[in-house]
């Protein structure tokens, strides 16, 4: 080699190798794919649960708040003939997101002078209980390269919240199954008004026939057509949960195998086997987002 091309082949330091510079990543560091399965239990049933904020939180060593709006899917991974699979969420309504930051601020301020007092915990969080009886799903993973899947327990603690009543019982917050130690936050948020007809007596306007381009009766549908809202007035629980999707895979080749990604407020999703006994190879997707390396909607 001649002389004059040594420097060229001369060792780089750190500060002028780009192979030790560190540049920021836009590949998100937070485990979004769970396999999932059931534990098995001796009597299992049909209804199964999906507690998103703590999958993530129990697997990736955070916490995960459960007040907001995940976007998840449900994928079936067996390729063994599947019943159907019905997977449902809260629904992504407006009145569901108030009932669950109404329920929050009642929380709150029942716990504002102890809260100012004593301060809480570091992983403290306001956590609403479904109720359901629902069993959660776990995250099926290995300990080893080629070793076979097993259910991974929750770990760590994440409990309901509770505040006490004026009548000194302590009291959670449920999705449903209202009780006399819960607060069954959809049906207190709807005990909180209702929307009345505007206006509640239609007039039929005055002075009918004086003027002629007045007519009663048009007067009359102004103040009765629309009078009444358009939705239920006095009822929001029968619009809380929405079925996002079925799953299954047929013999005859006929299939459906994701649900596509979908709203689910507190991060929970329901499933229903068709029969008993079922654990089919399913999988949980969360969507990348900024908390946390997933999409999040905070309430």
């Amino acid at each position: 080699m001649h002389a004059r091309d040594m420097a060229s082949y001369a060792k780089k330091s750190k500060g002028s190798d780009p192979s030790y510079k560190r540049r920021k990543s836009n590949v998100p560091d937070t485990q979004l794919f769970y396999p999932v399965c059931r534990t098995e239990p001796t009597a299992p049933g049909v209804n199964m649960k999906v507690d998103g904020p703590r999958l993530l939180g129990s697997n990736g060593h955070r916490l995960y708040r459960q007040c907001g709006n995940y976007r998840m899917k449900i994928d079936l991974l067996d390729s063994a003939e599947t019943p159907v699979v019905r997977v449902f969420a809260l629904a992504n309504h407006w009145f569901v997101k108030r009932a669950i930051q109404t329920a929050r601020d009642v929380h709150d301020t029942a716990m504002a002078e102890e809260r100012a007092m004593t301060g809480q915990s570091r992983w403290y969080d306001f956590r609403i209980d479904d109720n359901t009886g629902a069993e959660s799903l776990l995250h099926c993973a290995a300990s080893t390269a080629f070793g076979s899947p097993t259910a991974i327990p929750m770990a760590g603690e994440a409990p309901v919240s509770l505040i006490e009543d004026v009548a000194g019982t302590p009291r959670s917050f449920v999705l449903q199954g209202a009780g006399a130690t819960n607060y069954q936050i959809f049906a207190e948020y709807d005990k909180l008004g209702n929307t009345a007809n505007d206006p509640v007596l239609a007039s039929t306007g005055g002075y009918d026939g004086a003027v002629a381009t007045i007519e009663s009766e048009n007067s009359a549908n102004l103040q009765e057509f629309g009078n009444t809202p358009p939705y239920n007035s006095t009822n929001l629980l029968d619009q809380v949960f929405v079925e996002v999707g079925t799953l299954y895979r047929q013999p005859s080749g006929a299939q459906r195998l994701s649900t596509g990604f979908f709203d689910a407020p507190l991060g929970l999703v329901f499933l229903q086997y068709a029969s008993t006994g079922l654990n089919p190879g399913l999988a949980v997707e969360f969507a990348p987002g900024k908390y946390k390396g997933v999409r999040m909607e905070a309430y």
